[in-house]
């Protein structure tokens, strides 16, 4: 383990310009033991990074020197405030500020100085959508580039002691070389890299922190006018005002009220086409809902196989996703998305080993919709080094009734990446047979070169907490993964990649076998990080209620199809990078044939193009050739990092919606933001001719937020 790092107490606060030529910076010592982790594990970094860490009484602050022997072969290309950065050359600090090797706080920046920011929760995938507070100069200089960042204190949350310890990790990305490097030394067999918070290293010095009130209030304003459509209604004007409040109670607990919650700003959901007969998962975006989300999270699978990608996700590549979930005791898209939030408060904090959360949100009247009263509160204490249990409580309660759910969890972690947990919840209703459990089981082994992954699922018939999500009831799955990867020494290869996965589904109530699947798949991972892929998969179903696909009912009975695939994708550090994927095969009774790809043209920093196609067809021998259809086409247009828009424009053929979200932001300080909001969404008839008005939905908002702290 490497030797502490130790912060520097200064009397006068860096000018944060990018320029480092403060006279405070050269006093004080560079960390400089960067170790590769790609695509050399264990070497020297191939170019010089100085970090200094200095702070004052309110602000944590770190001046970075980046040394590079050709400056003009720096990446930088992103303008925009989003994570994780994986097309430029980058740097990363990561924050264990309670120093409990658990959770931690992720500042990224690139060369122009742009954020990327996000929370891990319990060694977790990242939650990248967070935005903390804080300040960040970049500059290409002569030698590399050279990066100042301002940290408040009270953006962090961290222990009530006099001189308060922290874990720190520092990561480097040089994008033309697609070269990892730490400090501490991060090898391969911690999979997680950067989210494997248990290995960073040590940050002392910090004594005499100020302790203000720590009071942030951050009203917000909106006008607008939207068409509703459905319903022939006339557009109206939308005027609103409302407060979000958040108070550290003490460094360890933090309160945060909402009156009037908004969130007009959300950027819109990638559109998907369910080729399923089980409910979507779409991620939370919202800002209130995204702080110590992780900590409310109880039932989501992070046990795979297949987790832990090559390249850039061992530095925190991936972006926390549930999309395969199966059943989620607390799911804040549950709250507020078809509702108003009249308001509603959230404790979180942290006592000695124990994390703890309480959320309460009363939302309005909605049409066909009474409004709830949600109450949700979570509890895990850590034990030993990487281990932990928790439990939850929700209740979701209003004049018809209420739904209310009880869980456990416990994650037992051992060697550098694998893991034993478990979970139980249980749902209650007023009519008590009503009442259902589900649970999971798993073990998980693995380093850099196998893994072998097993898991036992049970979901009983009715349940359904009411503040959770849940994609399949009454059903029994045993779920096994066997992976091996290979480094073989061939030129311009990094890695390969097998993995086998085995599933079996059967009845809960029943026991009778429902589906299966089995597959195989194959990735090479070149040097340049490009990458080709194919998979064969083999499934088996049998529904026993109709269904339909892209409008075509799929009848009850016994299906058996194979699927092949082949997928490339290139390096998105290129300034034209995508994906292509083709496949073939049988989809219940028909033959199939599925086309994806993407692609994303970098014109400049300030102008970047994407476009999105997937186009399957299936050949039914009674229905005939029926296809789905989905296209999106993005930009984005800045003017600089504190100034951008975002264009999102999609179609897809199965509900026929053409929709457009566009965004400009301007982020005229820390914390405080203006939005404009152009929300489109236009349906077609079957012939591709527009249908009358009342089927369109039109919005455009205008919303200023201005943080006030204290």
């Amino acid at each position: 383990m490497a030797d502490p790092a130790v912060a520097v107490r200064i009397d006068h606060a860096p000018s944060i310009d990018g320029r480092l030529d403060d006279s405070v910076w050269q006093q004080i010592p560079p960390i400089t033991d960067f170790r590769q982790r790609e695509p050399d594990e264990g070497q020297p970094s191939t170019e010089r990074t100085e970090v200094r860490v200095a702070y004052t009484s309110s602000t944590l602050y770190f001046g970075m020197t980046l040394h590079d022997s050709e400056p003009h072969l720096i990446t930088r290309s992103v303008l925009q405030r989003e994570g994780p950065n994986q097309q430029d050359d980058r740097f990363v600090i990561a924050l264990d500020t309670y120093h409990d090797r658990h959770n931690a706080y992720i500042f990224g920046l690139n060369p122009f100085g742009t954020q990327e920011d996000g929370l891990i929760t319990d060694e977790g995938p990242p939650n990248w959508n967070w935005e903390g507070v804080y300040r960040s100069e970049a500059r290409i200089t002569e030698t590399g580039w050279t990066l100042e960042v301002a940290i408040p204190f009270s953006t962090l949350r961290y222990p009530d002691t006099e001189e308060p310890v922290m874990g720190l990790l520092l990561y480097r990305q040089i994008r033309r070389k697609n070269e990892e490097v730490f400090w501490p030394m991060m090898n391969r067999n911690y999979r997680a890299g950067m989210t494997q918070v248990s290995r960073y290293g040590t940050l002392r010095g910090l004594q005499r922190l100020l302790r203000s009130r720590n009071l942030q209030v951050k009203p917000y304003g909106l006008v607008g006018r939207q068409t509703p459509g459905l319903d022939n209604r006339p557009s109206d004007m939308a005027r609103d005002v409302g407060l979000d409040v958040r108070y550290a109670i003490t460094s360890d607990a933090t309160l945060d009220l909402t009156y009037n919650t908004d969130f007009a700003q959300v950027e819109a959901d990638n559109a998907q086409v369910n080729l399923t007969r089980f409910s979507l998962f779409f991620p939370e975006k919202r800002e209130f809902f995204l702080e110590r989300n992780g900590l409310f999270a109880f039932g989501l699978s992070n046990v795979s196989a297949g987790s832990g990608g090559v390249g850039g996700g061992g530095a925190g590549g991936g972006g926390g996703s549930a999309a395969g979930q199966e059943a989620v005791t607390y799911f804040s898209r549950r709250i507020g998305l078809t509702q108003p939030i009249h308001g509603g408060a959230r404790l979180s904090g942290r006592s000695g080993g124990v994390s703890y959360g309480l959320l309460n949100l009363q939302t309005g009247d909605a049409i066909d919709q009474p409004g709830a009263n949600f109450a949700v509160g979570r509890i895990r204490a850590d034990w030993g080094r990487r281990n932990n249990v928790g439990a939850i409580f929700t209740n979701v309660q209003n004049h018809a009734g209420y739904n209310r759910a009880v869980g456990s969890d416990v994650t037992l972690r051992f060697f550098s990446s694998s893991q034993i947990a478990a979970w139980v919840s249980h749902v209650l209703t007023p009519d008590g047979h009503a009442a259902s459990t589900a649970g999971d089981a798993s073990l998980l082994i693995q380093n850099d070169r196998a893994s072998v992954a097993a898991e036992y699922l049970s979901i009983g018939r009715n349940f359904d907490p009411a503040v959770g999500f849940v994609r399949r009831n009454d059903m029994i799955r045993h779920r096994g993964q066997l992976g091996w990867y290979p480094r073989p020494s061939v030129p311009h290869v990094r890695q390969v990649r097998f993995l086998s996965t085995m599933e079996r589904i059967q009845g809960h109530r029943t026991g009778d076998f429902e589906s299966g699947l089995v597959s195989l798949e194959s990735r090479l991972v070149f040097r340049s990080l490009d990458e080709v892929e194919v998979e064969v998969s083999r499934e088996i179903d049998h529904p026993a209620q109709t269904f339909t696909v892209a409008g075509t009912p799929i009848p009850p009975g016994a299906y058996a199809f194979t699927f092949v695939t082949a997928q490339a994708s290139t390096n998105s550090g290129r300034r034209l990078f995508g994906t292509v994927s083709a496949g073939a095969g049988q989809f219940y009774g028909a033959h199939r044939t599925r086309l994806m790809g993407n692609a994303t043209v970098k014109i400049s920093p300030y102008l970047r193009l994407g476009g999105r196609l997937e186009r399957n067809v299936f050949d039914f021998p009674d229905a005939g050739r029926v296809s789905t259809t989905l296209a999106s086409v993005d930009a984005f247009v800045a003017r600089g990092r504190k100034l951008y828009s975002q264009w999102l424009i999609q179609y897809d053929s199965v509900s026929q919606d053409l929709q457009a979200n566009i965004r400009v932001r301007l982020w005229y300080r820390p914390g405080s933001d203006v939005f404009l909001v152009l929300n489109n969404m236009h349906r077609f008839d079957d012939t591709v001719n527009p249908r009358p008005r009342d089927f369109d939905h039109r919005a455009i908002m205008a919303k200023i937020t201005y943080l006030l702290a204290f």
